[in-house]
This record gives C-alpha cells, structure tokens and sequence, in this order.
C-alpha cells in the first residue's frame, strides 16, 4: 500500500500551488470563505490546494474538484479508490492520499489545560499521565492527542462522541479503541512526529501498513 503525504507552512503552500485555485469549486470556496479571518481562510485553501497537488502528482483528475462529504462531516475522494485525509494547526498544512484507509493530524506545540486531560483521555492514561512533570505531561498530551484524532479520522469517528474510547500505548506504537459493547480494535499502523525547529506534532494512522513518500517540508529529512 503507498500514501502521499504533502506537509508544509501555509505560506510554502500558498506559493506552491497557487495555480490550481481555479480547480477549487464553488462550494468548496464557501467553507474557505465562512472564515472571518485571512489566518482561518488561508488554512482552509491551503490543505484544499495541497490535496489538489498530491491529486495532480498521483494522475487523479481535478478537472473537477475531487472531495464530497459524508453525512459524518468526514471528507473523502470521489471517482478514485483511493483514500484522503488533511489537516492544519498554527502555520502549518498537512494533507494525505493513501491506497487504504488512512487519518492525518497536526497540532501546534502550546499549553495544556488539565481540564481538556478528562475530556480527551481514558481514564487509565489520565493515571499514567498525571505522575509526570508538567513539561512532560504536554508532550505526552500532545502525541495522544494527534494519534487519537489521527485514528478516528481514519475509522469515520467523531472526536466528541469516541475520543475517550481510544487508548494510545504511551510509546505511541499502538492504539485501542473500545467499543460501546466492550470489544477491542487494535491498531499498530502509526506513524509520529515532533517536528522541533516548527514546533508541531503530527501523525499518521492508517488501517494497513504503508510505504510512505513525504512531499513538502519533510521531502528531504525522511
């Protein structure tokens, strides 16, 4: 299985693919143009252009703009077997197309407030996390965080109503999600990174295991 993955500035996307903004169709261009600000504007064009990249680099048609949404809200490629996901924090867009399922997140490095540890974690890793030193407590909170929201974008789950139900190993190399009924998903396809010049987590979570091309700002450090 490959995926694609394009991870850069807003501003490096903005400039790379500036010139596919025309393949941007008009109902796309009302979610960019419901921000009140430029910041929220720009980063919602710029993981639409960085989608409309990686679709131009893979041979996927643009002639019309490739994403319909589910009834979930979750984004996802028409016309094509494969699979998409994107995300963006402070500065920074993150986009994937892969051959199976897959999820992205990326998260800017900030503080944490201890109340967002009971609505985000399980029970048991709020126990782990809470012996650790403050400093450690947000890197730990930071890669969950990232994972889990990672995960659930792959499995279609919304963060409000599952995020508590996904478990990640605190080596990041596994996640669980429990179901209503008590049943266990186990998942080993991850892939993390904190990026320390930029400040930022991302992850990747796929259903089968991938071969990955990192386009971007990562293209010549992975």
């Amino acid at each position: 299985m490959k995926a694609f993955v394009h991870i850069s500035s807003i501003d490096s996307v903005l400039s790379q693919f500036g010139h596919l903004q025309d393949k941007i169709s008009p109902d796309e261009w009302s979610k960019i143009t419901r921000h009140s600000h430029d910041k929220g504007k720009n980063e919602s064009l710029a993981i639409r252009l960085q989608l409309l990249g990686l679709c131009e680099f893979t041979g996927i048609s643009i002639d019309d703009f490739p994403v319909h949404y589910l009834s979930s809200g979750k984004p996802v490629l028409k016309k094509t077997e494969w699979f998409m996901s994107w995300s963006h924090t402070k500065g920074v867009a993150a986009t994937v197309i892969s051959e199976c399922p897959i999820g992205i997140d990326v998260e800017a490095d900030r503080q944490i407030h201890a109340g967002l540890y009971r609505k985000a974690l399980h029970p048991t890793e709020i126990d782990t996390l809470v012996q650790l030193n403050e400093y450690q407590q947000k890197e730990v909170f930071l890669k969950k965080w990232v994972i889990k929201e990672a995960y659930l974008k792959m499995a279609g789950l919304t963060i409000a109503h599952h995020i508590q139900s996904v478990l990640v190993h605190e080596n990041g190399s596994q996640v669980e999600y429990i179901r209503p009924n008590g049943i266990k998903t186990v998942n080993k396809y991850i892939w993390h990174r904190f990026e320390d010049q930029d400040w930022y987590h991302v992850a990747l979570v796929s259903e089968q295991k991938i071969d990955y091309t990192f386009l971007g700002a990562f293209k010549t450090k992975i």
